[in-house]
């Protein structure tokens, strides 16, 4: 394995995306895995269709993602996310014993976090990682005062401001609004 992924073993959303220098949304996951130096394949592999992205390790011992190219872009986006999670978590640290991948698809990437605690870190990562709480409040703030601004008789509806931040941030309305709820922005 290249060295150079060893620095991101264990290390959090915030931290990796201060190591690559990126402040502004969307943090494409594509972007971060480029940078990083992880290969992420999107091809049509038939035995693997029924999963949205799987990580293990390629003929040369490197990570290597691969992730379902018939999702919507934002859930390629939060599975990519999610996997970069299982990355640093679970794969760098645990280089010399991993060897079988880990498959995920829609019961693993439930953000209830009941199945299973890798699973459910995986996916708080991919939310850290798509929309840090800093961020996020800063952009969620900016959108609501030009709505206001645009039309001051009128209240924003959270659908309309889901459907807003989601897309600067490139990720579903659902993982926006459980990320909101996470951070008590929002009520369940």
């Amino acid at each position: 394995m290249e060295n150079k992924l060893l620095k991101y073993t264990k290390k959090t959303p915030n931290e990796i995306l201060n190591m690559l220098n990126l402040k502004e949304p969307p943090f494409n996951p594509f972007d971060i895995a480029n940078k990083m130096g992880i290969n992420v394949l999107e091809n049509i592999d038939w035995d693997k269709m029924g999963h949205d992205g799987e990580i293990y390790l390629d003929s040369h011992n490197n990570p290597e993602i691969w992730i379902n190219p018939t999702l919507p872009p934002s859930r390629k986006n939060f599975t990519l996310a999610h996997e970069l999670g299982h990355l640093v978590n679970d794969v760098l640290p645990n280089l010399d014993k991993f060897k079988d991948p880990i498959y995920d698809d829609y019961s693993t990437l439930k953000r209830n976090g009941d199945r299973n605690p890798k699973e459910f870190i995986a996916n708080r990562f991919a939310s850290m990682l798509l929309m840090p709480k800093d961020i996020l409040q800063t952009k969620g703030q900016e959108i609501i005062n030009k709505y206001i601004s645009d039309k001051p008789n009128e209240k924003m509806k959270l659908d309309v401001f889901l459907k807003v931040v989601s897309s600067k941030f490139e990720v579903s309305k659902d993982a926006l609004r459980y990320r909101l709820i996470n951070i008590g922005a929002i009520k369940e």
